[in-house]
């Protein structure tokens, strides 16, 4: 179920803290950071990967794909999630005791 008010909310914080437009896209423009592929093996922390079944952007096979690439990470699967984590996804999450710390 998509979050209209919540997101909403969410964007119009963005747009009010981003104040030039193009800023907000200038992700898109990184380069470089070849030394870095293929290295998700060399990965020795805890990780959890979070992925739903629906996700539009990365289909759901990318985080399975990503859970074998990244040695010993824990999968967590969210039945009918698409791209973004909805607060109906927290009990789950957190219930699961998989969730160690979590900063936004």
């Amino acid at each position: 179920m998509f979050e209209q008010k919540r997101i909403y909310n969410l964007a119009e914080r963005e747009a009010a803290r981003a104040k030039q437009l193009l800023s907000r896209f200038n992700h898109a423009m990184l380069q470089g950071g070849d030394e870095y592929y293929d290295r998700m093996g060399e990965i020795s922390v805890p990780v959890l990967i979070i992925h739903g079944t629906k996700d539009p952007a990365l289909p759901f096979q990318h985080g399975l794909a990503l859970k074998k690439a990244i040695p010993h990470a824990e999968f967590m699967r969210l039945e009918g999630s698409g791209h973004e984590i909805h607060s109906e996804d927290w009990d789950q999450i957190i219930g699961s005791g998989k969730v160690k710390f979590i900063k936004w």
